[in-house]
């Protein structure tokens, strides 16, 4: 099955030029698509978290001398 990702990240929400192209991709797509899948993410409305020093160097610790808040390398530790 085919998956759209669409991310939107401008900040100017209905006056974006980049928002208006990427929804006129997208209904094309899901046209030539109808049973396919979109992932839409909007990086102004919901921004990915800054990655942390500790779980960036965690993919450097072996697992057996990690600590719990190191947890493992693919996941970011919030807060």
């Amino acid at each position: 099955m085919p998956t759209l990702l669409h991310i939107d990240t401008s900040l100017n929400a209905e006056n974006s030029h980049s928002r208006a192209v990427t929804a006129a991709f997208r209904e094309v797509w899901e046209s030539e698509h109808p049973h396919g899948t979109v992932i839409y993410r909007d990086l102004d409305a919901d921004p990915v978290p800054h990655l942390r020093a500790d779980a960036y160097y965690a993919g450097y610790v072996a697992p057996a001398d990690r600590s719990p808040r190191r947890g493992t390398p693919s996941r970011c530790a919030p807060g």
